[in-house]
């Protein structure tokens, strides 16, 4: 007797293929493992995650923090170590970044660029906002907050120099920062005596010739008042001393009487 669809040898008439088809399929399905997805993803009615996967979230989120924060306060450590010690290249780096934090910004190119594009200028900053109120001269610098040099005489003026002025005072009288700004150059000269030249904002340099004990090195920082030196003193007991002083703006020579109140 020939066998039936299925393997099986009973009588009878022969069965519908289509059915005998559909019923293999459904044999099928029931013995196949469960289905995955498309990709292997777990379908949207798979069942919950098992229980503490979340924890196992945080842990590993939190590990991820810790080393990040281990990462970032190494290279924190390494850099400050290199800016503090004499490895190569640290010199330039301290310069380098000196140089980053003082230089001036072109607040006019900012106003140029802000009234171009947005056809104004940005008097939401108070920097432009008050451009009528307080004159600033120089890119930013303010003649009522200089200081003066020095406490003495004014003896030769800027008319009469050519270059700077010439201030007598007391010998040992203090050799003040005129405004806030960097030492760019410590040079002695062969009378022992040295030149002191600090850079300000508006690329103004200032310079005080003639002091005696710099207390300040090229990088240093000084504040409008703080002590660079001292003036020398004098050849005659009880008399004065000259204290040379001089101003730049873009390598031009400036009446130093224009950026600080002498009068």
């Amino acid at each position: 007797m020939p066998e039936r669809p299925g393997g099986s040898h009973e009588s009878g008439p022969d069965p519908d293929p289509e059915k005998w088809w559909k019923e293999q399929q459904k044999r099928r399905d029931r013995s196949a493992p469960s289905w995955r997805g498309a990709g292997g993803l777990a379908p949207a009615s798979a069942p919950p995650s098992p229980p503490g996967s979340g924890d196992r979230s945080l842990s590993r989120l939190a590990t991820g923090f810790a080393v990040r924060l281990a990462a970032s306060a190494f290279l924190f450590a390494a850099a400050w170590i290199w800016f503090h010690s004499e490895l190569p290249g640290s010199r330039e780096a301290r310069s380098w970044t000196v140089d980053a934090v003082t230089r001036d910004m072109d607040f006019q190119a900012v106003e140029a660029w802000y009234e171009q594009t947005f056809g104004g200028s940005p008097s939401f900053l108070p920097m432009f906002r008050s451009k009528g109120e307080t004159k600033a001269v120089f890119g930013g610098w303010k003649r009522s907050e200089a200081v003066l040099p020095t406490e003495g005489r004014l003896i030769r003026t800027f008319a009469e120099d050519g270059t700077g002025i010439r201030i007598a005072a007391a010998g040992g009288s203090a050799v003040k920062a005129v405004y806030a700004g960097r030492v760019l150059q410590v040079a002695s000269e062969d009378n022992g005596k040295s030149t002191v030249l600090v850079q300000h904002a508006g690329r103004i340099v200032t310079i005080y010739g003639n002091v005696e004990h710099p207390s300040v090195q090229p990088n240093d920082w000084v504040e409008a008042g703080g002590r660079i030196g001292t003036v020398p003193a004098p050849i005659d007991k009880g008399g004065e001393s000259l204290l040379y002083f001089a101003v730049k703006q873009n390598g031009k020579t400036v009446d130093p009487a224009e950026v600080v109140p002498f009068d």
